[in-house]
C-alpha cells in the first residue's frame, strides 16, 4: 500500500523545551544566528515577529523571542524581513535540455538536444553548474528529479551531496519506465537512440521491467517512475514495477495519462506512492468509470500529488490562446485541485522544469506555477505550505525538511517582502541557507 513510507529519516524530537544533542553540534553552541526576523515556519502556523533562529551544524537548534547574543557565531540581522524554509520543487528534470513537441514550438530546441556522450559532456562543462546555482538563487534548496539521464543524474546528486557541486539537495529516479515508442522516448527524446537508452526503461515485458528495477536499485536511485496511459505500459507491467520497487525499498511515482481517473485508480490500488502530475478533469468530476471518488481514494491510500500546472499561466501562451487557458484553469485545474485538497490529499509544489521553454528562467517558471495556483483559487498561505512544509510528505524526501523548528534541516531563505502579501518575493531571496551554510548572500 502507498501508506508505506520509504527513505524516511527520523525527525529529531524535542521534549519539554530541551533540545536533544545533535552529533554535528553537540556541546559547541550555535554556528549561525538570524535575529530580528519575522518567521513563517512552514508548519501552517501564523507568522511570528521579532524572533531569533539558532543554527548548529546543519540543523535548527532553537527559535527564541527577541535578540540573542552568541559569541563566535555568524550573525545575520534580518532587520524585520521574513524568514521561511527553503523552497522545494518536487518535479524537476535537472539534466534535460529540450522538448520536441511540434504543437508547442516555443518549447522545442533540437539544437540543444542531449543525444550523445559528447552532448552530455558539453552540458556538464558549460551549463550544469549554472543550472544548479539557479535553483539556489531562486530559493530552492530541495528538488526531486523524476526522470533524468542515467547514470549521470545519480552522479550529479552524489557530487552535490559531497559538496563537490553547489546546488539543491537532490532525490532522483533515473530513467522512466514506459512502453516502447511512447512518452518520453517519442517526445523528449524524439526517438533518438542515445536519449532513449539513458532516459527510459522501455518494455512491455514484466520480467525485463523487474530486472531494470533491480539494476536501478543497485545503482542507488531514490525512487522509480513510470508512465501509464492508454497507449502505455500494460497493467501487469505497471504492477510489477511497483511490487519490485517496494521489495527494494524504493518509492514509486506515476505519470498517469488518459483516461485519468480509471488509470490513477489502477496505480493507487497497486500501491503507487506519489503522482507526479495532479489528476485534472472538467469541473473537478474525478470519478472512475465505476463511480469511485478519486480524491477520496487518493486520501485513503495516502498518495500525495504534485501540481505541475504552470502551463496554465496565460502569459506563457500567445495572446489568442490566453482566454482558453484561463477557462481551463477556472473549469478544470481549480475545481480538480480544490476537490483533492478538500478530501485531504497532500498537494506538493512542482514546476516540471526541464531547462527549456517559455520562460526558460527558473524564477519565472516558479512564478508561473504560483500564478496558476492563485488563479485556481489558492491563497498565498496555501501555496507557501505546498512549496515548504508539504515537501516532507513526498515519499522520496526526508521528514526533516520544509519547516523551521528545532531538529529540522537548516534550509532557510530570507526575503525582503511579506510573502503572504507579495508571494513573488519568495523567488528572489536576500539570503539562502542550505544545511546551515550560506549559499546565496545579497546583503
Amino acid at each position: 500500500m502507498s501508506s508505506l513510507n520509504f527513505a524516511r529519516l527520523p525527525r529529531v524530537v524535542v521534549l519539554c523545551g530541551v533540545i536533544l544533542c545533535l552529533a554535528s553540534s553537540c556541546g559547541t553552541g550555535p554556528d549561525l544566528v538570524i535575529t530580528n526576523a519575522r518567521l513563517i515556519d512552514g508548519t501552517g502556523a501564523a507568522p511570528v515577529t521579532d524572533v531569533s533562529i539558532l543554527v548548529s551544524g546543519d540543523r535548527i537548534e532553537a527559535i527564541r523571542s527577541g535578540a540573542v547574543q552568541v559569541d563566535g557565531a555568524i550573525v545575520i540581522d534580518a532587520n524585520g524581513r521574513t524568514v521561511m524554509p527553503g523552497l522545494s520543487d518536487l518535479h524537476v528534470h535537472s539534466t534535460i535540455e529540450f522538448w520536441t513537441d511540434p504543437d508547442q514550438p516555443d518549447f522545442s530546441d533540437p539544437d540543444a538536444a542531449i543525444t550523445s556522450d559528447a552532448d552530455l559532456e558539453e552540458f556538464k562543462t558549460e551549463r550544469l553548474a549554472a543550472r544548479l546555482q539557479s535553483f539556489l538563487e531562486s530559493g530552492v534548496t530541495t528538488i526531486v528529479d523524476p526522470g533524468g539521464f542515467w547514470p549521470f543524474v545519480v552522479d550529479v546528486r552524489d557530487r552535490v551531496a559531497s559538496g563537490e557541486l553547489l546546488g539543491p539537495r537532490m532525490y532522483v529516479v533515473g530513467p522512466v519506465f514506459t512502453a516502447p515508442g511512447t512518452h518520453p522516448a517519442s517526445t523528449v527524446c524524439n526517438n533518438e537512440p542515445w536519449c532513449v537508452e539513458h532516459l527510459t526503461c522501455a518494455t512491455d515485458d514484466e520480467e525485463v521491467a523487474r530486472q531494470c528495477v533491480r539494476d536501478l536499485a543497485e545503482s542507488g536511485v531514490d525512487g522509480l517512475k513510470f508512465v501509464y496511459d492508454r497507449e502505455g505500459l500494460k497493467r501487469n507491467v505497471m504492477e510489477a514495477i511497483i511490487d519490485e520497487g517496494h521489495r527494494h525499498g524504493l518509492p514509486v511515482a506515476a505519470h498517469v495519462g488518459n483516461p485519468i481517473s480509471d488509470l490513477v485508480a489502477h496505480a493507487v490500488k497497486a500501491g503507487v506512492d506519489v503522482l507526479v502530475h495532479a489528476p485534472l478533469e472538467s469541473n473537478g468530476e474525478l470519478r472512475t468509470s465505476e463511480g469511485e471518488d478519486l480524491p477520496a481514494l487518493l486520501k485513503r491510500f495516502n498518495v500525495p500529488i504534485t501540481t505541475t500546472v504552470g502551463w496554465g499561466d496565460p502569459n506563457r501562451v500567445p495572446e489568442d490562446r490566453r482566454e482558453r487557458i484561463i477557462r481551463a484553469v477556472e473549469t478544470m485545474v481549480g475545481p480538480s485541485l480544490k476537490a483533492q485538497q478538500a478530501a485531504g490529499v497532500t498537494l506538493l509544489f512542482g514546476t516540471d522544469f526541464a531547462g527549456i521553454g517559455n520562460p526558460a528562467d527558473l524564477h519565472q517558471l516558479i512564478l508561473s506555477e504560483i500564478k496558476v495556483l492563485k488563479l485556481a483559487g489558492f491563497s498565498n498561505a496555501e501555496v507557501i505550505q505546498a512549496i515548504t512544509g508539504n515537501a516532507a510528505k513526498h515519499p522520496m524526501t526526508p521528514e526533516d525538511i520544509g519547516t523551521i523548528e528545532p531538529g529540522s534541516l537548516a534550509d532557510i531563505i530570507i526575503v525582503d517582502d511579506d510573502p503572504l502579501t507579495n508571494i513573488e518575493s519568495i523567488t528572489y531571496p536576500w539570503v539562502v541557507i542550505k544545511g546551515g551554510q550560506i549559499v546565496v548572500d545579497k546583503r
